[in-house]
């Protein structure tokens, strides 16, 4: 997607987040656009005429055609910043689409409900550091520097962890859902110790079953280091934190099992020690 336009307008006067995160946004989505100038002016009609204008926050009009997008000459309109969102960033790809929908969930529904005062209380942090900047004398341009720097790597990390949420959702829950999560593809190297976290972290599984590759072996991989997987005879190869079977049966039975043992010492530990005690 390009976006054919030579210069962008938002209001003048105090300067608020939406239509900094506004401009951020589409420099981030178009990098060909990052030297655009930003006129802070009012729009004249010429303008709003000109779709090679884009025109943020101001001039009263929502005309996505001719680039204008504005909220406030209607109430039930999102804030301009969440309006670009939802309008240019691309949705080509599964990862696309799952980072625009995070972005807009995580993000700019927050920003959205500070701009136009639903919320109460200081409302969206980034929203609320912007607007400060105005009383401690920072000019526009500082203020978009930061915004750009928040946003960015707002969308950066999204893209490092949706991967791995992804990946996580295509498997399923074996034998309770703090012991085994079993998937039906191979997990990448690059996600891999990425999940490994995730599951430990979030205590959603203590082992990791997938597909080692197209001959129907299986790898069988511990949450937690420290949590060793016990020779089997039907292993074709052990390093005491990961095991490879020959097949998903094998891995499933034997997975099962370890899992069993784990639930049954942590119930034992448990009627010794309390529930504080369970790893």
């Amino acid at each position: 997607m390009n976006l054919n336009i030579n210069k962008i307008i938002v209001h003048p006067g105090r300067y608020q987040a939406d239509e900094i995160l506004g401009v951020a946004e589409i420099k981030i989505i178009f990098p060909a656009l990052k030297n655009l100038p930003v006129i802070r002016t009012r729009p004249t009609e010429e303008d709003l005429s000109n779709p090679k204008t884009l025109v943020i926050d101001c001039g009263e009009r929502y005309q996505p055609g001719l680039n204008n997008f504005d909220h406030h000459q209607d109430k039930e309109l999102y804030c301009s910043s969440r309006l670009l969102w939802e309008h240019f960033f691309p949705e080509d790809t599964e990862l696309q689409m799952h980072l625009k929908r995070a972005m807009d969930a995580t993000f700019f529904r927050s920003v959205d409900r500070h701009d136009r005062g639903r919320v109460f209380g200081g409302g969206n942090s980034i929203s609320s550091a912007i607007s400060s900047m105005n009383e401690a004398g920072v000019d526009f341009d500082k203020a978009y520097e930061f915004a750009y720097l928040a946003l960015n790597s707002l969308i950066e990390r999204q893209k490092k962890v949706l991967p791995v949420r992804m990946f996580w959702l295509s498997g399923k829950t074996f034998g309770g859902s703090r012991r085994l999560r079993v998937f039906s593809q191979y997990c990448k190297n690059a996600i891999q110790s990425d999940l490994i976290k995730y599951a430990g972290d979030t205590k959603k599984a203590l082992y990791l079953l997938w597909p080692v590759s197209d001959d129907g072996k299986y790898i069988l991989r511990t949450v937690f280091e420290d949590q060793v997987i016990p020779q089997n005879k039907k292993q074709l190869a052990l390093d005491t934190v990961s095991a490879v079977y020959k097949n998903k049966g094998d891995a499933l039975e034997h997975a099962l099992e370890l899992a069993a043992l784990k639930f049954e010492k942590d119930r034992k530990k448990e009627r010794l020690y309390g529930k504080k005690a369970v790893a």
